[in-house]
């Protein structure tokens, strides 16, 4: 068994959109944790934004409850060790503001492009028109680097971040820019033709330079900090800035960030006859499809560790039940991550999952360090599982 992979996991009973951390401590118990470990996972996650967790000399406005959220981060890093389980932050930095937010009155030199959000963001965060915080202004960059060395200085034993930097929500100034063109003829409300790019300082840059840039950036901080700490940056649409592999971005990158990507996206299946695009979360669909082939294969090629985005339980293909037990297709996806050397897997999406057969030959599948004798192995668990 390898111990030093990363597994992570999410309790369904945690809210992305309604304060994942502050209530954290209500959601990850000593009970929920325990579960968690006992399917073989050793890492958990939340969603966080530097502007809410820490107080910035940049940008004094940011940290009004950050002694509170510190106190939280720290509280449950020690309860989840006390479990051999790691505390992991998702953040899409830097989180970009609503139009009307009086921030931008009083820093207008560091607003970005505008984008208007999907109708569920809308919704989600109760706002329209965003404004990106621009990435190539030197406040925003001191900033990402200034809050990852403040975060685990802070919070010294969270174990890492994992970094998304094309995303349905406004963050740097290419977010929604559709760079490459790969979204023009699909209705994708929220992607925009370069030629809508709004902001000046980034118009006549690449989007891989600024994606670079933002992960560089706050791995640079947690290196500044001392710690060892895992910066995970995952792949979710850069095809938006280049085709597939993202060779251009991936070749940017500082060689010990691991490269996370989506085991399905890009994928293909045949259903009743005709033959229809799978995009993620997909449990029928086996995989890996050859965008997320492509990236681990470039990820490797510059020395990056590699990990895959995974949906284990549930999915949207039927998501109203506890899990889809469709063990087959979820070992053989198992069984190419173990083959190919993969660091590990991020196991479930904003959602979460409940704790089921699934979930547990995944966590303990993952640990293999061969995927010779994969059959044996899973008659083992499940033997184990069901004794």
């Amino acid at each position: 068994m390898e111990e030093d992979k990363i597994l992570i996991f999410r309790s369904w009973k945690s809210n992305f959109d309604n304060g994942d951390i502050a209530k954290a401590l209500d959601v990850y118990t000593d009970d929920e944790l325990a579960g968690i470990r006992a399917h073989g996972f050793n890492g958990i996650w939340l969603r966080g934004r530097f502007r809410e967790i820490l107080r910035s000399d940049i940008f004094p406005e940011f940290g009004d409850e950050s002694e509170q959220y510190l106190q939280i981060l720290n509280t449950l890093a020690e309860r989840a060790a006390q479990h051999n389980i790691n505390l992991y932050l998702y953040v899409n930095e830097p989180a970009g503001m609503p139009a009307d937010n009086p921030f931008w009155e009083k820093h207008p030199e560091v607003k970005g492009a505008i984008a208007l959000l999907p109708h569920h963001d809308k919704t989600m965060e109760g706002e329209e028109d965003f404004y990106a915080l621009c990435t190539s202004t030197e406040k925003v960059r001191a900033f990402l680097k200034d809050s990852a060395y403040s975060l685990f200085t802070q919070v010294a034993s969270l174990a890492g971040l994992i970094s998304i930097t094309a995303s349905e929500r406004q963050s740097h100034c290419f977010a929604h820019i559709d760079y490459a063109n790969a979204y023009a003829n699909q209705a994708f409300s929220y992607f925009y033709p370069v030629e809508q790019m709004k902001c000046s300082r980034c118009r006549d840059r690449h989007p891989s330079d600024v994606v670079s840039e933002i992960n560089n950036l706050i791995y640079q901080g947690i290196l500044d900090s001392g710690s060892d700490a895992k910066l995970i940056a995952h792949n979710w649409s850069w095809n938006l800035y280049e085709p597939d592999p993202s060779e251009r971005i991936i070749s940017k990158l500082n060689k010990d960030i691991i490269i996370m990507a989506d085991f399905e996206r890009g994928g293909t299946r045949n259903i009743l006859g005709k033959e229809r695009p799978i995009d993620e979360y997909s449990l029928s669909y086996i995989g890996p499809s050859e965008r997320a082939r492509g990236t681990f294969e470039t990820a490797k090629k510059y020395s990056h560790g590699t990990m895959a985005k995974l949906q284990i339980g549930t999915t949207h293909e039927l998501a109203t039940v506890p899990d889809l037990p469709v063990i087959k297709n979820l070992w053989k996806k198992v069984e190419y991550l173990v083959e190919t050397k993969s660091i590990g897997t991020m196991a479930c999406w904003n959602f979460g999952n409940m704790l089921t057969f699934n979930t547990y030959v995944t966590g303990w599948g993952m640990q293999e360090n061969s995927a010779d004798n994969m059959n044996e192995k899973l008659r083992h668990l499940t033997q184990k599982y069901f004794s």
